[in-house]
C-alpha cells in the first residue's frame, strides 16, 4: 500500500514540474525566502525559526529564485534571488544542533543579503529551543542611478551598510501528528538606513501549527509584523522516503504558491517552487520560479521490501516406517520358581601328639 502511494507522490510531482517548467514564466519580487515554521522536509524553514534544526536530517542546500516584474511588457527588470542552507543537527553530542544560512537579493537599484548561523537545542527529545545571528547588508548600485545627485546626504558614508539581525523560536511535537512552531524574527529591530535614520525593521511574531493525516499534512501560521496580523494556510502531501507536494496562500489571496520536492538518488533531492500573486499585481506579473538542489548527509537507506509468499504452498508426504527393536540380552527358565537348598558341612580332624 505504502508503495503504491509513494509510486503516486512521485508521477504527481514530476508531472507538475514538468508542467511548470513548459507554460510558467515570469515572476515578482518580493522579501526575503522562508519555509513553513514547523516543516522539517524543507531546508528553508531555517530561515523561519532555528530551532527546527534539531529535528532536520543533516543536509546542505542550494537555490536560486528567477524573476521580474513590470508595469509594461517592455518593462522588465533583472531580479535574482538565491540562498545556501547548511544544517548539522547533531553538531555535539545527539541534542546539540549547529546551522548555517546565506541569503541573497539583487537587482539594479540594489542588493540585499544575509549571512547568519543558528544554534539549537533538543529537550527531551519533543521539544527543541534555537537562536540565530546574522549579518544584514544592504547597497545601492549607484551605476545605474540617472540624474543623481551624488552629494545627497544620505549616501554621505557611503552606498553600503552593515547591520546586525536576531531571531529565536522553539518547536514541539508534543504527539506524533502535532507540530507546533512559535518565535520572533528582527528581534533586535536592525536599523536599514544608511546613515542611522531610524529605519528600523519591525519585529516580527510568528506561530503555527501542523497536523498529519496520515501522508497527508495541514499548517496554519500566523504572522504579526511589518504589514500587521497576516495569516497562512499549507497542504502537504508527502512520503517519508523524501517526497512532498506542498500547496498554500495567505487567507487574504494575495498570492499562493505551489512546492514539490523528489528525490532522485541516494541523498541528492530536487526542489522546485512557483508562487503567484492573486492581488492588483496579477495582472503586471507571471509568478517567481525556484530550483533548489538538496543532499542530505548520511541518509539512512529504505528497508527492503517484505518479499510476499508463494501462491503456491509446498506439500510433503511423510512414508511411514516400522521401529526396529533393539538386540538385547534375554534369559530363560524352564521352571517359573526358584529352589533353595541348605547344606551342613561336618569336618573332623584328629590330632596326634607326636615325641
Amino acid at each position: 500500500m505504502h508503495k503504491c502511494l509513494n509510486y503516486m507522490i512521485k508521477r504527481i510531482i514530476f508531472t507538475l514540474l514538468l508542467i511548470s517548467i513548459l507554460f510558467l514564466k515570469g515572476a515578482y519580487g518580493q522579501d526575503f525566502i522562508y519555509g513553513p515554521a514547523t516543516s522539517i522536509m524543507d531546508s528553508k524553514t531555517q530561515f523561519a525559526n532555528p530551532a527546527i534544526i534539531s529535528f532536520q536530517p543533516s543536509h546542505f542546500a542550494l537555490g536560486v529564485k528567477t524573476y521580474h516584474m513590470g508595469f509594461f511588457e517592455n518593462s522588465n527588470f533583472d531580479y535574482r534571488h538565491g540562498y545556501f542552507t547548511l544544517s548539522a543537527p547533531r553538531m555535539i553530542g545527539s541534542r546539540f544542533g549547529s546551522g548555517l544560512q546565506v541569503q541573497y537579493f539583487d537587482s539594479p537599484i540594489f542588493s540585499r543579503s544575509q549571512f547568519g548561523g543558528s544554534a539549537s537545542v533538543q529537550i527531551l527529545r519533543r521539544f527543541s529551543v534555537g537562536a540565530n545571528v546574522s549579518l544584514h547588508h544592504i547597497g545601492y548600485n549607484q551605476d545605474n542611478f540617472v540624474d543623481f545627485d551624488f552629494d545627497d546626504p544620505v549616501f554621505q558614508d557611503g552606498f553600503s551598510g552593515f547591520t546586525l539581525n536576531t531571531a529565536a523560536g522553539i518547536f514541539a511535537r508534543p504527539i506524533p501528528n502535532l507540530e507546533l512552531g512559535a518565535g520572533a524574527r528582527n528581534i533586535n529591530e536592525p536599523d536599514l538606513s544608511l546613515i542611522g535614520a531610524n529605519a528600523n525593521e519591525p519585529m516580527e511574531i510568528f506561530a503555527a501549527v501542523s497536523y498529519n493525516f496520515g501522508l497527508l499534512k495541514g499548517t496554519f501560521e500566523i504572522i504579526e509584523g511589518r504589514y500587521g496580523l497576516q495569516n497562512r494556510t499549507h497542504i502537504e502531501a508527502y512520503s517519508t522516503q523524501g517526497y512532498y507536494a506542498r500547496a498554500g496562500t495567505n487567507m487574504n489571496f494575495d498570492s499562493g504558491y505551489f512546492e514539490a520536492q523528489a528525490l532522485l538518488f541516494g541523498g541528492v533531492s530536487v526542489n522546485y517552487q512557483y508562487e503567484l500573486p492573486f492581488n492588483e499585481l496579477a495582472g503586471n506579473t507571471n509568478g517567481s520560479h525556484m530550483f533548489s538542489l538538496v543532499f542530505e548527509f548520511n541518509r539512512v537507506p529504505p528497508l527492503p521490501e517484505r518479499r510476499r509468499p508463494s501462491t503456491i504452498t509446498p506439500t510433503f508426504e511423510r512414508q511411514r516406517t516400522t521401529p526396529e527393536v533393539p538386540s538385547a540380552i534375554l534369559l530363560n527358565s524352564d521352571t517359573d520358581h526358584l529352589k533353595f537348598y541348605e547344606i551342613n558341612l561336618n569336618r573332623r580332624v584328629d590330632y596326634f601328639n607326636c615325641h
